[in-house]
């Protein structure tokens, strides 16, 4: 009987699961491309919300069913300037969200959008996350309390943040 000759396994070499991310964004091309893309939502985002702010009235009839009837029939018509989707976002964020303290998110983007692609430091980024975050808190309720009426500058989340403060009292 022949013998057969026993193969040694190699050891496959296990990749930690961040070296390939690493990897990914050690690239300057990469970089480069998720800056930009970054800017761009910060510029789409801005249009959607200055759009929206003008035209919330006649489009809210179409903004209160659900994202995909939206999206999917031809018949509904909006005058967001970026069409139904400019629609959508701005309605999710400003009347849905935070009202006017939606503009932080814009400006979020673009800081962190400059830094990455083209290494431009504008403004400290851990101080403008953490203004941000305040602001995105205390600005809705401020506006909730000083103009009731006007529910598309302050969101839901002023509203229901000036109802709970206003309950605590």
């Amino acid at each position: 009987m022949a013998t057969q000759k026993k193969k040694k396994k190699t050891p496959t070499r296990k990749i930690p699961r961040f070296t390939k991310l690493k990897e990914f964004m050690s690239n300057k091309t990469n970089h480069m491309v998720f800056g930009i893309l970054l800017i761009f939502m910060a510029v789409f985002f801005l249009g959607a919300f200055i759009s929206y702010l003008v035209n919330w009235r006649s489009d809210q009839s179409e903004l209160q069913m659900g994202f995909i009837d939206l999206m999917s029939n031809q018949g509904y018509q909006v005058k967001n300037v970026l069409g139904k989707l400019g629609a959508a976002i701005g309605h999710q964020f400003i009347f849905r969200g935070f009202g006017v303290a939606a503009f932080l998110f814009p400006y979020l983007l673009l800081i962190t959008g400059l830094r990455i692609s083209l290494n431009l430091r504008l403004l400290p980024l851990r101080k403008s996350l953490g203004v941000s975050v305040f602001l995105l808190l205390w600005v809705p309720a401020t506006m909730a309390y000083i103009a009731p009426s006007y529910p598309h500058l302050s969101g839901s989340m002023g509203h229901y943040t000036e109802n709970l403060l206003v309950s605590l009292t």
